[in-house]
């Protein structure tokens, strides 16, 4: 039977495939089946698995996919789910790409998959997003090289007279973005580092 879609949920994963089933919404780590013929995501990290049955029966009542947010290192404040244009700030500097404090179009709750997976390359996707407006938040800069349909949306975002990400798509819509550009984030770096896959299981073995 083929392994599911990265992000798909599915009764054996509820909160997407490639996800650490524990609600943590960090990537997984890949291992080879038993017959060593193909890669395939761990339903767990290391560490986070449940120690009974009932812990994990116990963990998927408490908290439910859609109640998952991403963990940010970031100031004591709980960022908004749809961010304003002025009012709100974004550390884009957290995540090491040498920006200040700017707003962010996407938000902390509108690609959670995409941006889990972007988190784990942080290094990598660097000289990638280089050439892309400073003045943007790391995420938005890594969605403007992702999806440049999206770009003018962007722009008009942080001259102040667009909506953010959250405001211009539906919940079904963005839940369909996320998954496509998680594949094509996958995809480019895969061709920009082959073998980015091994890098991520090495990284998670650490």
């Amino acid at each position: 039977m083929p392994a599911p879609a990265f992000g798909q949920k599915t009764s054996d994963y509820p909160y997407g495939y490639g996800l650490c089933q524990c609600g943590c919404n960090h990537v997984s780590q890949m291992e080879r089946t038993s017959s060593h013929s193909e890669w395939v995501w761990k339903s767990y990290l290391d560490g986070h698995e449940p120690k009974t049955a009932g812990d994990a029966q116990g963990a998927a009542q408490q908290t439910t996919p859609t109640e998952t947010k991403r963990h940010r290192p970031s100031p004591a404040s709980k960022p908004s789910p749809s961010p304003q244009p002025a009012p709100n700030a974004y550390d884009a500097s957290a995540r090491g790409l040498g920006l200040l404090q700017l707003p962010s179009f996407t938000g902390d709750t509108c690609l959670t998959l995409t941006m889990a997976l972007a988190d784990s390359f942080e290094e990598e996707l660097v000289p990638l997003v280089r050439r892309i407006d400073p003045e943007y938040s790391s995420d938005d800069r890594i969605l403007s090289w992702l999806c440049s349909r999206l770009r003018l949306d962007i722009h008009k975002y942080y001259r102040g007279n667009g909506p953010c990400l959250c405001e211009l798509l539906t919940p079904d819509a963005l839940e369909v973005l996320d998954k496509s550009l998680c594949l094509e984030l996958s995809r480019r770096l895969e061709k920009a580092y082959p073998g980015v896959l091994d890098l991520l299981v090495r990284r998670a073995d650490r």
